[in-house]
């Protein structure tokens, strides 16, 4: 049920600009939103300290399977 988000507004873009121009972004990450929308971890500044933040939050989502 918590990926309503993401479907839809999968499904909205697809309906818009056609099954093979679409990109939807998603920020919520739970499992079975990988099929709908791609992840955005949000806004950084431009420093090492945040480049960690990112990069951490990357390798979890992709070891748990998100990525996939």
């Amino acid at each position: 049920m918590q990926e309503v988000y993401c479907k839809t507004a999968y499904d909205a873009s697809v309906k818009y600009f056609g099954p093979n121009k679409t990109l939807s972004f998603c920020r919520p990450g739970y499992i079975g939103t990988q099929r709908f929308s791609e992840k955005w971890s949000g806004d950084s500044y431009s420093n090492f300290t945040e480049l960690k933040i990112h990069l951490n939050a990357g390798l979890s989502l992709g070891m748990s399977g998100e990525m996939a």
